[in-house]
Protein backbone atom coordinates (compact mmCIF):
# COMPACT_ATOMS: atom_id res chain seq x y z
CA UNK A 1 0.00 0.00 0.00
CA UNK A 2 1.26 3.72 -0.95
CA UNK A 3 -0.05 6.75 -0.91
CA UNK A 4 -0.44 8.11 -4.65
CA UNK A 5 -0.08 12.22 -4.85
CA UNK A 6 -0.69 13.71 -8.20
CA UNK A 7 -1.25 17.60 -8.66
CA UNK A 8 -3.72 19.32 -11.46
CA UNK A 9 -3.53 22.60 -11.58
CA UNK A 10 -4.20 24.09 -8.33
CA UNK A 11 -5.50 20.79 -7.00
CA UNK A 12 -3.60 18.51 -5.08
CA UNK A 13 -4.85 14.50 -4.63
CA UNK A 14 -3.78 12.16 -2.14
CA UNK A 15 -5.16 8.64 -2.73
CA UNK A 16 -4.21 5.39 -0.50
CA UNK A 17 -3.46 2.84 -3.23
CA UNK A 18 -3.08 -0.96 -3.30
CA UNK A 19 -0.95 -2.59 -5.92
CA UNK A 20 -2.15 -6.41 -7.32
CA UNK A 21 -1.85 -8.91 -10.19
CA UNK A 22 -4.72 -9.64 -12.33
CA UNK A 23 -4.35 -11.88 -15.63
CA UNK A 24 -0.38 -11.03 -15.41
CA UNK A 25 -0.74 -6.95 -15.16
CA UNK A 26 -0.50 -4.94 -12.28
CA UNK A 27 -3.08 -3.28 -11.33
CA UNK A 28 -4.30 -0.98 -8.05
CA UNK A 29 -6.98 -0.31 -6.49
CA UNK A 30 -7.53 2.81 -4.54
CA UNK A 31 -8.74 2.64 -0.90
CA UNK A 32 -9.72 5.83 0.03
CA UNK A 33 -9.19 9.65 -0.97
CA UNK A 34 -7.47 11.68 1.56
CA UNK A 35 -7.46 14.87 -0.25
CA UNK A 36 -9.71 16.69 2.38
CA UNK A 37 -6.97 15.78 5.15
CA UNK A 38 -4.49 18.09 6.93
CA UNK A 39 -1.36 18.10 5.62
CA UNK A 40 -0.13 16.56 9.14
CA UNK A 41 -2.54 13.71 8.72
CA UNK A 42 -1.81 12.88 5.03
CA UNK A 43 2.13 12.92 6.33
CA UNK A 44 1.21 10.14 9.32
CA UNK A 45 -0.29 7.95 7.07
CA UNK A 46 3.08 7.88 4.55
CA UNK A 47 5.05 7.58 7.53
CA UNK A 48 3.19 4.89 8.81
CA UNK A 49 2.85 2.99 5.18
CA UNK A 50 6.59 3.38 5.04
CA UNK A 51 7.46 2.07 8.65
CA UNK A 52 4.72 -0.70 8.85
CA UNK A 53 7.85 -3.27 9.40
CA UNK A 54 8.61 -1.69 11.65
CA UNK A 55 5.07 -0.88 13.63
CA UNK A 56 4.27 -4.51 12.85
CA UNK A 57 2.58 -5.43 16.13
CA UNK A 58 1.17 -2.47 18.13
CA UNK A 59 -0.55 -0.24 15.00
CA UNK A 60 -3.35 -1.62 12.96
CA UNK A 61 -4.55 -0.11 9.41
CA UNK A 62 -8.29 -0.39 9.65
CA UNK A 63 -10.01 -0.43 6.30
CA UNK A 64 -13.53 0.25 6.10
CA UNK A 65 -15.44 0.76 2.73
CA UNK A 66 -13.26 4.16 1.40
CA UNK A 67 -12.36 5.07 5.22
CA UNK A 68 -8.70 4.61 6.34
CA UNK A 69 -8.22 4.68 9.96
CA UNK A 70 -5.14 3.51 11.93
CA UNK A 71 -5.71 1.89 15.53
CA UNK A 72 -2.54 1.57 18.06
CA UNK A 73 -2.46 -1.15 20.59
CA UNK A 74 -1.13 1.07 23.59
CA UNK A 75 0.16 -2.02 25.42
CA UNK A 76 2.18 -3.24 22.53
CA UNK A 77 3.56 0.37 21.61
CA UNK A 78 5.08 0.30 25.25
CA UNK A 79 6.19 -3.10 25.33
CA UNK A 80 8.11 -1.91 21.97
CA UNK A 81 9.35 1.67 23.20
CA UNK A 82 11.16 -0.16 25.84
CA UNK A 83 13.88 -1.10 23.38
CA UNK A 84 14.29 2.62 22.48
CA UNK A 85 17.79 3.66 21.27
CA UNK A 86 18.83 -0.40 21.64
CA UNK A 87 21.56 -0.98 18.96
CA UNK A 88 22.79 -4.35 17.74
CA UNK A 89 25.98 -5.29 16.12
CA UNK A 90 27.38 -8.48 14.55
CA UNK A 91 30.52 -8.96 13.91
CA UNK A 92 32.54 -12.11 12.23
CA UNK A 93 34.98 -11.64 15.23
CA UNK A 94 35.29 -14.62 17.29
CA UNK A 95 34.41 -14.26 21.25
CA UNK A 96 38.13 -15.26 22.88
CA UNK A 97 39.75 -12.53 19.95
CA UNK A 98 37.08 -9.56 20.63
CA UNK A 99 38.17 -9.99 24.22
CA UNK A 100 41.76 -10.03 23.35
CA UNK A 101 40.96 -6.40 21.76
CA UNK A 102 38.70 -4.57 24.17
CA UNK A 103 41.69 -5.18 26.96
CA UNK A 104 44.37 -4.28 24.59
CA UNK A 105 42.86 -0.75 24.14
Amino acid sequence: MYVDTCKSGKCVRHLPRESYREGGKVRRRTIANLSQCSGQEIKAVKWALKHKRQLDGWIEPLREGRKLELLVDQTALDEASKLDGCHVTTTNLDAGRAGQEAEES
